[in-house]
């Protein structure tokens, strides 16, 4: 059985191993991600306007517009979905995303290892699946799509874990035909890590995690999740799913969903 153990952000991990044998692009490593993640979000923007069908896309457009790696976890909740319209003189990127993060209550943003964290503090750490720590997980020459799949299949060992079956299980990955193949490892990371790090070393530099608004846990004690590109709910043995953004790519059609 895989051994995961619980994470509470903010707290230092144990010591992560990440080796990256090959990143097709020089600059998505950790340290380098950092040094732009920087600049980006202290550039001072002049004249600046979001306006939005909601709080993702508008979080999704200043991401693109200004290439900043965003991993997005929200409560799928009305007031998450209004309209958004702001504007701002004088700014820098960092001032707008707190500001866009601020409309919704008890949100919060944090920037670490090259990615800026939007995320609610309504859900409870023990039911975050993102705190799960992976104790090994190895990418060699795969897209962003299988690699995700891949990650998916290792987490639902914790919160979803299968029936014993005979035989084996189908099914098909859509992606870009255009996506970098990625090489990589991690050890004794979590979920949250490992979602940044692909996000840094693709094309798909926006992860959103969306959670149920209701209470009601899976048997596993973890909060439930919604997928984006789907109007149906996900499975009980499908839990937990999580959707990736392309910069300039249109929004998932979920986010227009009641």
């Amino acid at each position: 059985m895989l051994s995961i153990i619980l994470r509470v952000r903010r707290i230092g991990s144990a010591a992560l191993l990440l080796f990256a044998w090959q990143f097709l692009q020089p600059c998505n490593t950790y340290s380098q991600a950092s040094n732009d993640m920087s600049a980006n979000l202290s550039i001072k923007v002049h004249d600046y306007r979001v306006a939005e069908d909601n709080f993702l896309e508008a979080l999704c457009q200043v991401s693109a517009d200004f290439k900043i790696p965003m991993g997005i976890v929200w409560v799928n909740v009305t007031a998450a979905r209004r309209k958004l319209s702001l504007s701002w003189s004088d700014s820098t990127v960092q001032e707008i995303i707190e500001a866009i993060t601020q409309t919704q209550p008890a949100y919060h943003v944090e920037v670490d290892n090259g990615i800026v964290h939007v995320f609610s503090d309504e859900i409870v750490p023990s039911q975050n699946f993102l705190f799960l720590e992976i104790p090994r997980f190895e990418v060699r020459n795969q897209a962003i799509e299988m690699a995700s799949v891949n990650l998916r299949q290792l987490v639902k060992l914790t919160v979803s874990p299968p029936e014993p079956i005979w035989g084996g299980t189908g099914g098909s990955v859509f992606g870009n035909t255009d996506e970098l193949k990625l090489n990589l490892q991690l050890s004794n990371a979590t979920v949250e890590r490992i979602l940044d790090t692909l996000a840094i070393a693709s094309a798909s530099n926006i992860w959103i995690v969306t959670f149920s608004n209701g209470l009601v846990l899976t048997p596993t004690g973890f909060r439930r999740t919604e997928s984006l590109w789907s109007n149906s709910p996900i499975a009980e043995n499908e839990q937990p799913v999580w959707d990736w953004v392309r910069w300039g790519d249109p929004t998932p059609s979920g986010l227009h969903k009641e």
